[in-house]
């Protein structure tokens, strides 16, 4: 990887030095596994799926919740083309099924504090204000950040950024969100693994503990330039658009 320069390791409250309050059984279960379902399993829009809990908490995602989401409702994969699959509503919510079940195994498999990515990219002058007060998209997974930030460079984007960063309570989780998310992107092709942030609970309390920036080297620059004039060389797996080597895939 091409890293000009360490832009630091954001003293902002690292989550070794602070200590956190343990959290108390944090898990998901699945609540449609072993429950006789009537009918197409999204059918009713108050139908429970998923239960996440810690402490004294329980967040219940419900079909509704996924409805008024509207990314995996809205997609090619979900409702309604799932449904009418060969074998009708029982096959349709056997695959259903599976992907809550997907869903709930990724929760369970991430352990507060979780450690989590978001690559950026940016232009020339640009800079990156990890506390602004939107709704924030990072991943668990760096290899996920880390192509998001190469899509974005391979389009002529000067400059990537790197953000690595620790989630250190459920309850700064999106949960219904993070699962629609997760069904619409993570189940297909590359998983995406998105945890999504809630928008009032990422401040100056928050823990970047590292920020990495890639620059584009000349020589790149110079092989972006031939390589849309050359054959493609090198493994299928570097190659980019139309069949021509990405002069990227090194980054």
């Amino acid at each position: 990887m091409a890293i000009a320069a360490v832009a630091g390791l954001a003293s902002v409250a690292a989550m070794q030095g602070r200590g956190s309050a343990a959290i108390r059984d944090f898990h998901a279960k699945s609540l449609v596994q072993d429950q006789p379902i009537k009918g197409f399993i999204y059918q009713d829009p108050n139908l429970p799926l998923v239960r996440i809990q810690w402490d004294d908490t329980s967040v219940d995602i419900t079909v509704r919740d996924l409805i008024d989401c509207g990314g995996y409702f809205a997609s090619e994969h979900g409702h309604p083309s799932t449904r009418f699959l060969p074998g009708g509503e029982e096959s349709v919510n056997e695959i259903e099924i599976k992907r809550i079940n997907r869903f709930v195994s990724f929760v369970n498999s991430n352990k507060f504090p979780i450690k989590i990515y978001r690559g950026i990219f940016l232009d020339q002058d640009d800079d990156f204000d990890p506390y602004y007060k939107e709704t924030q998209y990072w991943s668990a997974s760096q290899e996920s950040a880390l192509r998001f930030m190469r899509a974005g460079m391979s389009a002529g984007h000067p400059r990537g950024q790197l953000i690595t960063a620790y989630l250190e309570h459920p309850s700064m989780v999106a949960w219904k969100d993070t699962m629609d998310f997760f069904l619409t992107y993570s189940l297909f092709n590359e998983p995406e693994c998105e945890i999504v942030i809630k928008d009032d609970k990422w401040d100056q309390n928050g823990s970047i503990v590292r920020v990495q920036e890639v620059r584009l080297r000349n020589d790149i620059v110079d092989r972006a330039r031939l390589a849309s004039k050359q054959p493609a060389r090198g493994p299928r797996s570097e190659r980019g658009p139309g069949g021509r080597k990405n002069p990227f895939a090194d980054l």
